[in-house]
């Protein structure tokens, strides 16, 4: 019989051929407004963040250390993606000008700060890896405030959509 673990790693290449496949379909066709591209690439973003996964569920990330990471700073335009998807659905005439781009100075800034681990060889990544995941995350340590800090980011986010209907 086939173990949990097998079966995860099952449901989860499912999910990121799922997105990547979606994403694809919603980028072709007809585009009446934004919401159909800008979920496509939240869904884009989803793949990219599940495919990860599974390369480090599957231990395939040691064949391609530099796909590490990625996702994590791609989560930092979600937020802002979830809720111009919600206004384009909402408001077929919405569009993007400057001041919406203002949403992604979290991302340019994590992009930022994980510059240092981009540039890092391949050994040199899996082994911070290695060592981040060994950790135990607690209070007295900056990673844990740097975790909250983006639960708290995407509780605002998610105020910010809920709102709209209220509107």
């Amino acid at each position: 019989s086939m173990d949990a673990s097998a079966l995860f790693i099952i449901l989860i290449a499912f999910g990121t051929f799922q997105a990547l496949f979606m994403a694809l379909v919603l980028f072709g066709g007809n585009r009446k407004g934004l919401a159909k591209p800008l979920f496509a690439i939240l869904l884009l973003i989803e793949g990219i963040t599940l495919l990860e996964r599974l390369l480090a569920d599957t231990n395939w990330i040691e064949s391609v250390p530099h796909l590490l990471g990625i996702s994590y700073v791609l989560s930092f335009i979600k937020p802002p993606l979830i809720l111009w998807t919600a206004k384009a659905i909402i408001d077929q005439k919405f569009r993007l000008d400057r001041k919406h781009f203002y949403h992604l100075i979290p991302f340019f800034l994590m992009l930022l700060v994980q510059i240092p681990f981009y540039l890092m060889s391949a050994q040199e990544k899996l082994a911070f890896v290695r060592s981040f995941l060994e950790k135990v995350p607690s209070n007295t340590n900056f990673d844990y405030y740097l975790s909250l800090s983006f639960f708290a980011y995407i509780g605002i986010y998610l105020v910010l959509t809920l709102r709209l209907q209220s509107v």
